[in-house]
């Protein structure tokens, strides 16, 4: 086993079961300590409405303790014959701030794409930013991670170069890397720079220096992903959470609503 910490978000959704085959496929090929952390909170139940109907409370958290419950289930069921120590923590709460308490020890959090289940979720360019920890956001609908295609999004600015740097482990089990930047955002030579750095590693990896052909780089890198059929997108986020819709200009925002990769996140 690896000194690689891996905590998975298996807070109740309604696409837990793909998260956590992703996450065991992920780890086969990591070996990584790994957490699941399992916070339930109701989305339409506001703090103020639960404090006001000590029933209404009562029947929620009720309702949480179920869901905890199932979610509990099926995670010692995905991870019961890895035989690799497991850490658990869960509870009744909003789940950013309880999950921010795990993360400072993680090397990594591993969450999926929002789901239309009954609790509140985690929210992961909020998390990433808050934390500084690295988060993997998987594509809906998979049970296996196939990570054959990687592109890094690249601009001269701290959060691309940690997130570089954090995603390597991932990168490793790539096939192909793609280095890309966009028209004035970033030169040809740095992209190159960049990817002679990463074939040093041992990784296989190319540069792509793409004409701003739309207002902004954001478009340009997703349809350029999308032509690559790539398999995960690895970019910086912001640290001002004020700020955090902006990456390359405005990669995040379109990465945000984009369900056609997983997403490696780093401020």
């Amino acid at each position: 086993m690896s000194e690689y910490n891996l905590l998975i978000d298996a807070c109740p959704k309604d696409n837990l079961d793909f998260l956590l085959a992703c996450a065991r496929d992920l780890n086969r090929r990591l070996q990584a300590r790994l957490s699941g952390v399992c916070y339930a909170w109701p989305k339409s139940s506001p703090v103020g409405a639960l404090v006001a109907s000590p029933l209404s409370a009562m029947q929620e958290e009720a309702r949480m303790t179920v869901h905890l419950a199932g979610a509990r289930k099926a995670f010692q069921a995905a991870f019961a014959e890895t035989g690799l120590p497991v850490a658990w923590y869960e509870g009744i709460g909003e789940p950013n701030d309880r999950i921010l308490e795990q993360l400072y020890c993680a090397d990594l959090l591993a969450t999926i794409e929002s789901s239309s289940g009954p609790c509140t979720q985690a929210d992961p360019i909020d998390l990433a930013v808050r934390s500084g920890t690295p988060v993997l956001r998987i594509q809906q609908g998979l049970r296996e991670l196939p990570l054959r295609t990687a592109v890094v999004a690249w601009k001269d600015c701290a959060s691309a170069n940690r997130a570089l740097r954090v995603s390597r482990p991932l990168l490793a089990l790539a096939e192909r890397i793609y280095v890309i930047g966009v028209g004035d955002e970033v030169s040809r030579e740095r992209l190159e720079q960049i990817a002679a750095f990463l074939n040093e590693q041992g990784l296989k990896a190319d540069a792509e220096h793409l004409p701003s052909a739309h207002s902004n780089p954001g478009t340009d890198i997703m349809g350029q992903a999308f032509l690559w059929e790539a398999d995960l997108v690895v970019s910086g986020v912001k640290g001002e959470r004020s700020l955090r819709e902006r990456l390359l200009g405005d990669v995040t925002d379109k990465l945000a609503g984009y369900a056609g990769f997983s997403w490696l996140m780093c401020a």
